[in-house]
């Protein structure tokens, strides 16, 4: 099957925007049930210091997106994902690459962080001095596109029953595909992160100004609620967006690279 569909995939006939957007849509009902259940979650702890529950549930979500948007790819874009014959090892086996590939990412500004606050923090919160906060920046988002350029495809190897899967593997075929999955981020997941920080702006300074016009919280908590809904759900519908694109790049950098694999 994989062989089948690897030309046409490595086309890519579809724009990252347009085929993430009618995997969403093909998925409507998954995406609904975790945006969702993150969404309610993340409205009823608004008050909470610390929301370690809505924290996870958001990652499992993203985790789940991922494997959709992987197995979109792989099925050959059949209207829904289909990864034939996978069974709990090779399922098991990509969540636990994803937590791997996450700490990978998170560790070096984490311990900068650590270097300069004295502990870790996940929230990565902007330090007090600029110039530190900069560079937790720079080292934490150096650090994803790094993984990510050359280690995105160890997760759909995760569900393929009969290609190398090691992590020496994907990394060789990280080299073979670096400039696809860069230039992928770049004009997908990138974007829309920039986009959503952005609405998040605007939509914040609107929302305050409505409440303030209204009579403010005082007047009535369901209009703290419903702000809060909103924007709960908005930013889970983002999350979710950005990890189906990040499913697909994965996906077809896999591809891509085993096809250059099997030329040589």
């Amino acid at each position: 099957m994989l062989d089948e569909i690897t030309s046409e995939v490595a086309k890519t006939p579809n724009g990252i925007w347009k085929e993430s957007i009618l995997a969403l849509y093909k998925n409507w009902r998954l995406v609904l049930v975790l945006g969702g259940g993150v969404a309610c979650v993340n409205v009823a702890t608004t008050f909470l210091t610390v929301d370690l529950v809505g924290k996870v549930l958001q990652w499992l979500a993203e985790v789940a997106i991922i494997y959709v948007g992987c197995g979109w790819v792989l099925s050959g874009v059949s209207g829904k994902p289909d990864v034939s014959g996978v069974g709990y090892i090779q399922r098991r086996d990509f969540c636990v690459r994803v937590v791997i590939l996450y700490s990978l990412a998170a560790m070096p500004n984490q311990f900068f962080l650590l270097l300069y606050t004295g502990s870790f923090d996940w929230s990565y919160p902007l330090l007090a001095d600029n110039s530190r906060a900069i560079a937790s920046a720079l080292i934490r988002w150096s650090s994803i596109w790094l993984v990510g350029a050359l280690l995105i495809t160890w997760l759909p190897a995760a569900l393929r029953l009969d290609d190398d899967t090691g992590i020496l593997h994907a990394l060789q075929r990280g080299w073979k595909t670096i400039g696809y999955v860069v230039v992928q981020f770049l004009i997908g997941p990138t974007v829309l992160i920039v986009v959503k920080e952005l609405c998040g702006v605007i939509f914040a300074d609107v929302a305050i100004e409505a409440l303030v016009a209204s009579g403010g919280v005082g007047d009535g908590m369901y209009r703290l609620i419903s702000v809060s809904a909103l924007f709960a759900m908005f930013g889970v519908v983002f999350k979710l967006w950005w990890a189906m694109m990040v499913g697909i790049v994965a996906a077809r950098a896999y591809i891509i690279a085993r096809q250059d694999i099997n030329l040589e």
